[in-house]
């Protein structure tokens, strides 16, 4: 089941909804510091780039890896502008326009798309890396000592391995149903690239959560619902999965979990939302 439309509604919490909800999290991916970081530095990166193409005369290896790592560049200028219009405001829900479910993710085709251009392009860096110290070695009558200078084997390693990883990523975007989806009998999630079911009386409350998608010594906190079982597992859906601001899906959760007898509207999202939506102001 897929679909390529998504579309967004807006909803206006109650302050009874989100006092009961307890921790109100972060409800976008791409704060203002991380668009002025992340658009700035690229910016810098292809300035700097193109100044050492134009001033410094590099050797001809280099001149060839700055050309391409400047599309590197511009891609993660595109892929952050991308990120920043399809990113979730407060109140904001993303659902998918033709589903036979409620569910709530990004834009299906936003995260393999930028994540394959990048495959794409630290292949081609690998590739090219590859061929310049083929090509350097035959010149130089099949000794390879010296043929190349060394930034060509490191810069070469580096790309052609992370290479593998990075498609393996992308094939797994491709691959996997993100986000959430509400069933009248089940919930949908996707769990380390894997779709898992829950049934709806598994489910003991849903709530948010900040959680650090990172390291101790580098933390990376995202904004989360969390899902809690009977059986004491707990699950985590991430703000880029969703699309949406987490606080509100968080609550949509809360209010069909609390009510079965209205979940038969799940199968439409519109309906399922705008009753939602409704009893926000009752």
């Amino acid at each position: 089941m897929s679909a390529p439309l998504t579309r967004v509604a807006n909803v206006d919490l109650s302050q009874q909804t989100l006092a009961r909800m307890g921790e109100e999290v972060q409800p976008s991916v791409f704060t203002f510091s991380r668009r002025l970081l992340g658009g700035g530095g690229a910016i810098a990166l292809i300035f700097l780039t193109c100044m050492a193409l134009a001033h410094l005369s590099p050797s001809p290896y280099l001149f060839g890896f700055f050309c391409i790592s400047i599309t590197f560049w511009v891609l993660g200028l595109v892929s952050l502008g991308f990120g920043v219009f399809f990113d979730s405001t407060s109140g904001t829900v993303r659902y998918r326009a033709s589903s036979v479910v409620t569910w709530i993710s990004q834009t299906p085709y936003l995260n393999p798309l930028m994540t394959l251009g990048i495959a794409i392009i630290s292949t081609l860096i690998g590739a090219y890396s590859v061929g310049f110290v083929s090509v350097a070695t035959l010149k130089n009558g099949g000794v390879i000592w010296g043929a190349a200078p060394w930034s060509s084997w490191l810069l070469g390693s580096v790309f052609f391995g992370a290479s593998f990883f990075i498609w393996r990523d992308a094939l797994r975007a491709c691959r996997s149903n993100a986000g959430v989806q509400l069933a009248p009998d089940r919930v949908g999630l996707n769990l380390e690239h894997r779709d898992l079911f829950l049934e709806w009386n598994r489910i003991t409350k849903v709530t948010t959560q900040t959680v650090n998608r990172g390291t101790e010594n580098r933390r990376r906190l995202v904004s989360c619902v969390q899902i809690d079982a009977d059986d004491g597992r707990v699950f985590y859906v991430d703000i880029v999965q969703l699309g949406s601001d987490p606080n509100v899906v968080a609550a949509l959760m809360q209010f069909y979990l609390e009510r079965p007898q209205d979940r038969e509207l799940l199968a439409d999202p519109e309906k399922a939302i705008r009753r939602f939506s409704d009893a926000q102001s009752q």
